[in-house]
């Protein structure tokens, strides 16, 4: 008896690690249901259950198993080529900062290494340190021969505060007398040394003092402006003499006053100084201020 023996290899199923890839990009092929026999590749007359390929263009892989001298079937595994990435999405800690500060930028969705526009570096994450003014960054992500369009642009502020110029309404005043202190040209908050904040802020001091100030925008504190000083003084009440109390009109009167640590201004004559001549024409009442610089007393005159 003569057994006359059939064999019949089935059609391998071939399956991919990726159907769709960047051109140059490894795929795996793996070629299963060849019982028994092998399977032979149409790429190079490659055998063995798995290859690895890296088309460039549209390829279509094809396997058949191979049992004694009889082939199957082909198989067949399309893979696809992209050259399309996701669009990565670009992450900064802030967008404004103060001189010298740093910020880190992240980047998410980003399928391969990324391209940073500021730096080699091909890490997820990066600090910066952004000078002064308006600072763009920027990423796009590179896979094999694949590249995604660029992420949105980041702009990262640095804004410097400017130094104030500050003046004061009077350079000397009484004890406790106001004095409006004013700054100028600040580009944010304006602080005093006093501890006030403001523009422009009343003081009313008890002894000389000088003041500064500084801006200060979000978290930066600029330099101190220029100093001003203000002269807290105490004049005294002047001692005033006169020559005669009753004279004929038109007569002259020398008027005196003493005591003064300042200037005399006298009143009832628009005259200053610490003697004047009068020649009065009708009875009136004199009497004398002491001024030093802005400050002036009103306390009523004492008369020798």
């Amino acid at each position: 008896m003569i057994t006359v023996t059939v064999l019949d290899p089935k059609v391998p199923t071939i399956t991919a690690s990726a159907s769709s890839v960047c051109p140059g990009t490894s795929v795996t092929l793996t070629a299963s249901g060849c019982e028994g026999g092998t399977i032979e590749w149409s790429q190079g007359a490659l055998t063995g259950n798995t290859l690895v390929v890296n088309p460039y263009g549209k390829t279509t892989y094809t396997a058949q198993c191979r049992l004694g001298g009889c082939l199957s079937a082909p198989a067949q595994k399309t893979i696809d080529i992209t050259t399309d990435l996701p669009t990565p999405t670009l992450v900064a800690s802030t967008t404004s900062v103060c001189p010298g500060e740093t910020v880190t930028l992240t980047v998410a969705n980003c399928v391969g290494s990324p391209i940073w526009n500021s730096t080699t570096a091909t890490t997820g994450s990066i600090v910066v340190t952004p000078t002064l003014g308006n600072n763009t960054y920027w990423v796009y992500c590179k896979n094999g021969a694949c590249f995604s369009k660029s992420s949105s642009i980041v702009t990262i502020a640095v804004t410097a505060p400017a130094i104030p110029t500050i003046t004061a309404s009077a350079d000397t005043v009484c004890v406790r007398g106001a004095v409006v202190l004013t700054a100028a040209d600040c580009n944010g908050t304006v602080y005093w040394s006093t501890g006030q904040t403001g523009a422009s802020i009343t003081v009313n001091p008890d002894a000389t003092i000088s003041y500064y100030a500084q801006c200060k925008v979000r978290a930066c504190l600029g330099a101190l402006s220029n100093t001003v000083t203000v002269t807290v003084v105490n004049p005294t009440t002047p001692l005033i003499k006169i020559s005669k109390t009753i004279i004929c009109s038109g007569d002259s009167v020398r008027l005196t006053a003493t005591g003064c640590n300042g200037s005399i201004q006298w009143h009832g004559v628009n005259a200053v100084g610490s003697t004047i001549l009068i020649y009065p024409t009708t009875t009136t009442d004199y009497y004398a201020t002491c001024k030093q610089g802005a400050a002036k007393v009103m306390l009523p005159t004492k008369f020798a």
